[in-house]
C-alpha cells in the first residue's frame, strides 16, 4: 500500500507519518514537502519515508508528484493552516489552500481515481454559533482561513459527487502537542514560559483570553485520520473533538502551573484578530459511533509535552549562543 501524505514535514503530518510507520506496517510511506521545505520534524523515520518536492499551486508539480508517488491512499495536508496569519495575507491563504486542493483532485481523478483521499477540515468552518456543533450545523467562516477550509471542504464533497472520487472528509477541531509552532498561542505561552525561566524575559504576552476551544492532542487526531480514511463512507464528513471546552486563559494557567515562575500576564491588543469566535464546541458521535475512535491522551499531558520542547529548544539556543558569542 503506497501512502502520500502532503505537507508531511509538518506537525500534523510528521505526527501522522510516525503513526503510519508504527502502526501500519504495510504502507510504503510518500510525502510532499514544499521546494527547499524544512524536514527536521521527520527526522525520527527519516530513513521509513520517501519524500517528493512539490509546490501544490503548480498542477504540473503535483502531475510529478502523484506520477512519482502512485498512492493507494493520500492525506491532503499542505497548505496555510493559521487563522492570523490568513488575516495578514488572505490572497495566498486562499490561492494556496483552494487552488492546492483542485490541482490535485483533478490530477488524481485522471491519474488515480481509486486512490483514497482524506481532506481535513477544521471547526473553524462552524464560526461562531451556539451549542455543541455536530457535522449538521452550519459553516459560517469568520476568518479568510476558515472560508479556505470550509470550500475546501465543499469542493471535496462535490468531486466526490460528480467524479466519484474516494474522498472522506474531517472537521478536526483544535488539536496541538509537540511541534506545535509558535504562531499558534500554546505554543507561544510555553516558550514565553521558557524563555522567563531563562532569564530571557520577565511577562507573558496575551491577546484574547476568553475564547474556549476544544482540544485534542495531535497523536490522538492522526490515529483518527487513519480510521477515517479507512473506516469512513465516501462523501461523508466526521467531526474530531474531545467534547470538552477550554479556554485560551486556563490553557495559559495549565502551563503556568508546570513551571515555578509567576510572570505578570500582559495584554497586547495587537494580538487580536479581527473576529474570533469566543466558543466551539464539538460533538463526534457520529465518528465514534463509526470507529469506536476518542482521545486518550490527557490534555495535561499534551501541556507538558509541549512545555518540554519549549523548554529544549530554549536550552540549545542558549547553548549555541555561548558557544558562538559573536
Amino acid at each position: 500500500m503506497r501512502v502520500l501524505v502532503t505537507g508531511i514535514a509538518g506537525m500534523v503530518g510528521s505526527h501522522l507519518a510516525e503513526y503510519l510507520v508504527e502502526h501500519v506496517r504495510e504502507a510504503e510511506i510518500f510525502g510532499a514537502v514544499r521546494p527547499g521545505g524544512y524536514t527536521g520534524n521527520l527526522a525520527r523515520i527519516s530513513d521509513r519515508v520517501h519524500l517528493v518536492e512539490c509546490d501544490i499551486c503548480s498542477i504540473s508539480s503535483v502531475e510529478e508528484m502523484l506520477t512519482a508517488c502512485q498512492p493507494d491512499r493520500l492525506f491532503h495536508l499542505a497548505g496555510q493552516s493559521s487563522v492570523q496569519v490568513s488575516f495578514r495575507n488572505p490572497h495566498e491563504t486562499l490561492k494556496t489552500n483552494i487552488n492546492g486542493l483542485v490541482n490535485l483532485l483533478e490530477v488524481l481523478r485522471r491519474q488515480r481515481p481509486e486512490c483514497r483521499v482524506l481532506v481535513p477540515g477544521t471547526s473553524e468552518e462552524y464560526g461562531a454559533q451556539d451549542g455543541i456543533l455536530d457535522e449538521d450545523a452550519a459553516l459560517l467562516p469568520l476568518s479568510p482561513y476558515a472560508l479556505s477550509k470550509a470550500i475546501q471542504d465543499l469542493t471535496a464533497f462535490q468531486y466526490a459527487r460528480s467524479y466519484k472520487l474516494h474522498i472522506i472528509r474531517t472537521r478536526a477541531f483544535n488539536h496541538t502537542g509537540p511541534r506545535r509552532p509558535t504562531m499558534y498561542a500554546e505554543a507561544d505561552f510555553a516558550a514565553q514560559i521558557a524563555r522567563i525561566e531563562g532569564g530571557a524575559q520577565d511577562t507573558v504576552r496575551v491577546g484574547n483570553l476568553e475564547a474556549v476551544r476544544d482540544f485534542s492532542d495531535v497523536r490522538d487526531v492522526v490515529r483518527g485520520y487513519w480510521m477515517a480514511l479507512e473506516q469512513g463512507q465516501v462523501g461523508e464528513v466526521y467531526n474530531l473533538c474531545s467534547g470538552v471546552g477550554r479556554s485560551i486563559r486556563e490553557v495559559l494557567e495549565g502551563l503556568l502551573a508546570r513551571s515555578a515562575t509567576t510572570p505578570r500576564i500582559v495584554f497586547e491588543s495587537e494580538r487580536l484578530r479581527p473576529s474570533d469566535p469566543p466558543r466551539i464546541l464539538g460533538n463526534d458521535s457520529k465518528f465514534r459511533e463509526l470507529t469506536g475512535w476518542k482521545p486518550e491522551i490527557p490534555f495535561e499531558q499534551t501541556l507538558s509535552d509541549i512545555l518540554k520542547e519549549q523548554r529544549d529548544l530554549a536550552r540549545a539556543r542558549s547553548q549555541n549562543q555561548e558557544s558562538d558569542p559573536s
